[in-house]
Order: C-alpha cells, then sequence, then structure tokens
C-alpha cells in the first residue's frame, strides 16, 4: 500500500506540476502565442463556416432527395453522378482539415518546446517557426497516418465486438457497457502515446512513424503510465465547456428567428478549441521532456541556452 500511494501521490504531483509548467510557457511569450493562436484559429474558423453552411446542407439535400428518388431506380443514376462529386468534395476537404490539423499540433509543440527549453530572452518569432517547420512537419505526418490507421482499426474492432450483442438481457448490457468503457480507457491511454508520438517526430531527427510511436510507447511506460493516463483525463475534462457551447449550438438550431446565434456559438467553440489544443500541446510538450529526463537521457544545450534536440533550423530543408 505504501509504495501504492507514494507513486499515486507522486504521478498527482507531477501531472499538476506538468500542468503548471504549460502555462508558465505561455506567460513566457504570450506575443508568440497570440499570434499562433490566430493562425490557427482563422483556418479553423473558417472550416467550421465551410461545414455548417455548405456541407451539411448539401449533405441533407441529397439525402432527401435519395430518399425521394429511391421509389424510381431510372431516376437515380444523375443522383449518383452527383454522389461522386460530392463525395470527392468532402474528401478533399477531410485532407485539408487533416493537414492542417497536422501543422496546428507541429507548430504548438515546437513553439512551446523553443520556449521551455531556451532562457527567457531566446525565444523564436512566428516567422522563424514557420520557416523552420516544414521537415518536423512531414516526420509528424508520416507519424499521424500510423496514429489514424490505429484509431480506425480501434474503433472497428470495437464496433466489431460490439455487434453481436443485440440481447436487452442484464448480463448483455453489462457486457456492452464494459466494453464500450474498455474502448474509452484504453483510447485516453494511447491518446498520451499518439500525442507523445507526435512531439518526437517534431522535436528529434530521424523520429518519424513506429519509430516515433515505439519512442513514446517507451517513455510513457517507463513509470509514468499513470500519470499520462491522467493528464489525458484532465485535458479531456477541460474540453467539457466546448461541448456545452455545441450543445447550445445545436439546441439554438431551431430558432427560426436568429440564423447567426448557432453560427456565433460555432465559432465560440472553435475559439475556445484553439485555446485549449495550445495549453494542450505545451502540457505534453512538459510531459515529453518531463519523460526524457526520468529515462535519463542527455539533452545537450547549444550556444544559445537551447537544447540541440529542438534547434529545428538545423534539420530543416
Amino acid at each position: 500500500m505504501g509504495i501504492a500511494s507514494d507513486y499515486f501521490s507522486s504521478s498527482v504531483c507531477g501531472t499538476a506540476r506538468v500542468l503548471k509548467e504549460a502555462l508558465v510557457i505561455f506567460s513566457r511569450n504570450m506575443k508568440l502565442f497570440s499570434a499562433i493562436a490566430l493562425l490557427v484559429f482563422i483556418p479553423s474558423a473558417l472550416f467550421f463556416l465551410v461545414e455548417e453552411i455548405v456541407i451539411k446542407p448539401q449533405t441533407t439535400e441529397f439525402l432527401a432527395k435519395f430518399v425521394e428518388l429511391n421509389s424510381d431506380p431510372s431516376k437515380l443514376s444523375p443522383l449518383f453522378k452527383r454522389a461522386i462529386f460530392f463525395l470527392s468534395e468532402q474528401l478533399s476537404l477531410l485532407a485539408l482539415l487533416w493537414i492542417f490539423s497536422v501543422f496546428s499540433m507541429v507548430i504548438n509543440i515546437c513553439a512551446s518546446s523553443a520556449i521551455y527549453c531556451s532562457n527567457q530572452k531566446e525565444h523564436p518569432s512566428l516567422g522563424e517557426l514557420l520557416g523552420n517547420i516544414r521537415t518536423p512537419w512531414k516526420r509528424a505526418a508520416i507519424t499521424w497516418v500510423y496514429v489514424t490507421l490505429f484509431n480506425m482499426g480501434l474503433a472497428t474492432a470495437f464496433v466489431l465486438a460490439e455487434m453481436p450483442i443485440t440481447q436487452r438481457s442484464w448480463a448483455f448490457t453489462v457486457l456492452k457497457y464494459s466494453l464500450t468503457g474498455s474502448y474509452y480507457l484504453i483510447n485516453l491511454f494511447l491518446v498520451v502515446v499518439w500525442n507523445m508520438g507526435v512531439a518526437v517526430s517534431a522535436l528529434e531527427d530521424g523520429k518519424y512513424g513506429m519509430k516515433a510511436l515505439s519512442k513514446a510507447w517507451g517513455l510513457v511506460m517507463n513509470g509514468r503510465m499513470f500519470q499520462g493516463f491522467l493528464l489525458a483525463a484532465l485535458l479531456s475534462l477541460i474540453t467539457l465547456p466546448v461541448s456545452a457551447i455545441r450543445g447550445w449550438k445545436v439546441l439554438g438550431s431551431d430558432d427560426q428567428k436568429s440564423v447567426l446565434v448557432p453560427l456565433i456559438l460555432g465559432v465560440l467553440s472553435v475559439g475556445i478549441s484553439v485555446l485549449l489544443q495550445l495549453f494542450a500541446y505545451a502540457a505534453y510538450t512538459v510531459f515529453y521532456y518531463e519523460c526524457k529526463k526520468s529515462d535519463g537521457e542527455k539533452m545537450d544545450l547549444d550556444e544559445k541556452g537551447r537544447y540541440s534536440i529542438i534547434s529545428l533550423s538545423s534539420s530543416s530543408s
């Protein structure tokens, strides 16, 4: 009990220290993070508005026409041609969103790393970060492809495991909720590994894909598993206000007097999500360095007082 209690206490204290240090990172260069927040917010808000104003109405219209014409197969041929165009449009938007999401993660991690590891007088500008982000982005994108495939596989396995559970007896209900709970717990832990993998890819030369994820797994499992799980749980909890605002947006969408209210609430939720994302990746960056310290890895300082591992200019191409 004593060892378990000490481990729990150290994990809680370590998590609190990581979150506190993430806030300190923001306070050390508010100008840089404000610029990054604006850089991420504008495209994110545009993606949201395109989805709400263009994509969702098109989807609703398409489904309504499909149901209407389903009784007459001869009229479905033009609709299928339109469906192919509509699907390609959706996939293109998803691809752009995926690319931008990786960019957002990498620039947040690189900025947090540069500020965390450098002295207060040697912070990079937004232009310097953007000028040196190409190579870290490539490595992180490769890693995120693996993460996407892993997530798809895990979700598919969960759906296939739940499909046979159709009876409504209490035993099957307990089994279903147990599977659901297990899925979310596993996914919550893997979120730490995925984000640490992106951090490894963005900050270390030659680490991407399975190499980065294996390195991230080793860092987290080396006595930091519960702390990582606790960190992911807390960062998930702070996103609840965004979910609440999106809930108000859905409720407001039935109000015919004001079409703008759902859009304003939606853009507000996007803004809050961007700020929470900045904080989350600052926290994961701090956790990455804490894991490296506990793992005994040496990080040499360069002539400017920064860890050589984040010297992005040396790895850019």
